[in-house]
């Protein structure tokens, strides 16, 4: 008895567990996630409008220059003229390419006559040049032995009324072409065989003319 009385109590418990199982073998619903929030713009860089460009300066009109009378002096007379001409002439090219000087042309004078002329100028400076050959005596009628002689160009600034040197100095140059040797190098493209072409000699003064006048430009509005 008490045999049946535990198989009828079984048989129950597992009559009452089937609904539970039929229960539990349903499908649980999936969740459904909301989708993530659109990504932020990304920054953008405010629109950049192009400067202004400065105006360029009006050109410096001439009466606005300072001038330069231009003056040589061959002191020996066996030196060529065309090369001498072509250092004076590369210099005031330059000096008048330039915004602070006014080349004005004067011809051969002596160094007493450029003094006279500068202090007789209240407002242009007198640059003087003078033309040697190295190793020469200061004489007209001296001759070089070498048929190549460097030559030495002398320059002096005056200043205008007092005739006071502003600047000075001297450069060596050869006026022949190093590789022919049949005529002047007065183009500057050529080095002569020894020192400066007479082209570079005469920017090469030029510069420093420049240098020495430009503290008496006054500053342009």
């Amino acid at each position: 008895m008490r045999w049946l009385a535990a198989t009828g109590v079984t048989i129950a418990l597992v009559l009452t567990a089937l609904p539970c199982s039929a229960q539990s073998g349903r499908r649980i619903p999936t969740r459904r996630t909301s989708p993530p929030p659109p990504a932020a713009p990304a920054p953008t860089e405010p629109a950049t409008t192009p400067a202004a460009e400065t105006p360029a300066p009006p050109p410096v009109r001439d009466d606005e220059k300072i001038a330069v009378s231009t003056a040589k002096y061959l002191s020996v007379f066996s030196i060529r003229p065309d090369v001498c001409d072509a250092v004076v002439a590369a210099c005031a090219r330059e000096l008048g390419e330039s915004s602070i000087a006014r080349p004005l042309p004067s011809g051969d004078l002596t160094r007493k006559q450029a003094i006279d002329l500068s202090k007789r100028n209240t407002e242009g400076y007198v640059l003087w040049f003078q033309f040697s050959i190295d190793g020469v005596e200061d004489d007209p009628m001296a001759v070089s032995r070498n048929s190549d002689p460097l030559l030495v160009a002398t320059y002096v600034l005056y200043e205008p009324s007092t005739a006071k040197i502003r600047t000075q100095g001297r450069y060596y140059f050869s006026s022949y072409d190093s590789y022919s040797r049949g005529g002047p190098s007065v183009g500057g493209v050529n080095r002569g065989s020894r020192g400066l072409t007479p082209t570079e000699t005469g920017l090469k003064i030029a510069a420093n003319v420049l240098g020495a006048l430009e503290k008496d430009l006054l500053p342009r509005p």
